[in-house]
């Protein structure tokens, strides 16, 4: 009997090790440091099943090793001695992992130039990066400049054509930023194989004409459309087409500022309503709300109704801005507008302000984004 279930768990030991040699549906990344120090390293990333991960291992002597289960190529981040700094950490480097053998070697302090091996996505990322090094250096000086010529002009300094300086310097960042995209644009179009160019397309998406993101997007491999950065490019695809004219607007239920629980389905078959996608840190929001108020005043007896939804992630500085500035009709706030389900990914909002005009029957009849009165007071007229 022993004899039987030592070779019946010798077939099982070697059929998971022939599965693993042909399907590796999990990564693993040794690590070495230069430090005189002790303490923990993070790892931060997205699993198979798309759960936040943060996971943690001790450096002993300068090593370290992380094991999991990715979907595919995901965007990570390491950290050492601080889990929660920003990316300004000397002791911080975002890397692309993916299900394989990956190393990385890097010194305290100087996380930005650690060498990381065995991630492919990650080696074209640093290919990529090097073709840009010229016009990044170039960019970031620009920037410097600018930067000392608004500080001059914030300063009424009385320098000798500063405002024609800073025409011809803002021109010259637009040009590397569009140089800057055309080395990304031809990656995709060279690369349909790499979930790089997944990723970089959906960088771009909320940027991009939906026509535009399509045609790159199909242009990719079945292999990386069913990538992590593959499947959220779809999404957001996806998404842009639930939210543009002539579909039926995605449904909420959120809390308005005086309690109450309000409903986009609350307003069907009764009235038309207007969204004003809008925060209390958005200047451009507040300049529109004059006339948002005149909308309401003079098309609200005819059957028009205006929500407006923040983004804000302050309750108190929302409360603080509705009260101001007395908005009389419906005031609700998202508050997890840019994660799955929020306000920002439900109707791809790319900025704000935007207003979405819906019909009685839920169906979608106007967008109009950078708060374009103009048009939209145009189909007000034509309706009511």
């Amino acid at each position: 009997m022993k004899f039987i279930i030592t070779v019946s768990l010798l077939v099982c030991l070697n059929t998971v090790c022939a599965q693993n040699a042909v399907y590796k549906e999990s990564f693993s990344l040794r690590g070495h440091i230069v430090t005189n120090k002790t303490g923990w390293v993070w790892l931060r990333y997205n699993n198979k099943e798309g759960k936040d991960i943060l996971d943690s291992a001790y450096v002993d002597n300068g090593k370290f090793l992380f094991t999991g289960s990715i979907n595919s190529a995901t965007r990570a981040t390491l950290r050492f001695l601080n889990k929660s700094l920003g990316m300004n950490d000397p002791n911080s480097i975002s890397i692309f992992i993916e299900n394989a053998n990956m190393s990385i070697d890097a010194k305290e302090n100087d996380f930005k130039n650690a060498k990381i091996a065995g991630s492919k996505t990650q080696i074209d990322f640093e290919r990529l990066e090097t073709s840009k090094k010229e016009l990044l250096i170039k960019r970031d000086e620009l920037s410097v400049k600018l930067k000392e010529i608004n500080k001059a002009i914030k300063n009424k300094d009385s320098l000798i054509g500063t405002a024609k300086k800073q025409e011809l310097i803002n021109l010259e960042l637009q040009k590397a930023k569009v140089q800057l995209e055309k080395l990304d644009f031809d990656f995709i179009e060279e690369n349909p194989n790499a979930h790089l160019s997944a990723y970089l397309l959906f960088s771009y998406s909320h940027h991009l004409p939906l026509d535009s993101v399509e045609l790159f997007f199909n242009k990719l491999t079945d292999r990386v459309h069913a990538g992590t950065f593959g499947k959220l490019a779809s999404e957001h695809i996806q998404t842009v087409k639930s939210s543009m004219v002539g579909s039926a607007a995605p449904l909420f239920e959120l809390i308005a500022s005086d309690g109450r629980k309000v409903k986009l389905e609350d307003f069907r078959e009764k009235k038309y309503v207007l969204i004003d996608f809008w925060a209390s840190w958005c200047v451009p929001c507040r300049e529109i709300l004059p006339a948002i108020a005149q909308f309401h005043q003079k098309y609200e007896p005819m059957g028009l109704d205006i929500v407006s939804i923040s983004i804000d992630t302050d309750k108190k500085a929302w409360l603080k801005a509705v009260d101001q500035n007395k908005k009389t009709w419906h005031q609700l706030l998202d508050p997890v507008p840019f994660q799955d389900g929020g306000s920002m990914m439900r109707y791809a909002i790319p900025s704000i302000p935007l207003l979405l005009l819906i019909d009685k029957k839920g169906m979608i009849i106007g967008r109009y984004e950078n708060g374009d009165l103009t048009n939209l007071d145009k189909k007000l007229k034509e309706i009511f």
